[in-house]
């Protein structure tokens, strides 16, 4: 199997593997919401952190790194479970794990060309993020004209919960695939 195979394999897999975790912590488990929302949110963190740094991935400290990053993230939204649950502070909280993610993940390979990583790295989850989004409107406006319930069906539970992680990993695959490119262009 190519190595293009293997880390699409990897991208896809990480996906699929949060989008079905995320849908048997809401549709399966009996846990309270608050519960749900800090194994989420250490979920979707510390998958997204391994994504980023997908070249590392056979990296024992990558992986501590993201189980700390996941821990870190349960925490934060533990501390923030208090707080009036109103969009502003969703999005706050949600923009601040985004940031969290990022950063670790550009720090983690070293000092040499953090500012490089970070604005490269932010730029793609950016459009991965916005990827994942926009899977979703689509899917919501397409259950909402044929007047669907993704909850009650398998499949469509299925595709609502993968969708967007599946998406979101897709883009990151294919930033790889631009470093390659331009890795091998720069060869000489």
């Amino acid at each position: 199997m190519s190595a293009n195979m293997r880390s699409l394999r990897f991208y896809l897999g990480t996906g699929l593997l949060q989008g079905l975790m995320l849908m048997w912590l809401v549709l399966y488990s009996d846990w309270p919401g608050s519960t749900m929302a800090v194994v989420g949110a250490a979920l979707l963190t510390g998958g997204g952190f391994v994504q980023l740094l997908a070249g590392q991935r056979r990296q024992w400290r990558t992986w501590k790194a993201a189980l700390l990053l996941a821990f870190a993230a349960a925490v934060v939204v533990q501390a923030c479970s208090e707080l009036p649950f109103t969009r502003g502070v969703i999005y706050s909280v949600v923009a601040f794990l985004l940031l969290m993610t990022l950063f670790s993940a550009s720090w983690l390979p070293g000092r040499d060309g953090f500012k490089r990583r970070l604005l490269g790295d932010g730029a793609w989850m950016l459009v991965a993020l916005c990827a994942a989004w926009l899977v979703q409107a689509l899917f919501d406006f397409w259950t909402r004209e044929h007047h669907l319930d993704p909850f009650k069906s398998g499949f469509l539970s299925l595709r609502y919960f993968t969708g967007p992680p599946l998406a979101f990993s897709f883009l990151l695959y294919l930033r790889d695939l631009c470093r390659l490119r331009d890795l091998q262009t720069q060869a000489p």
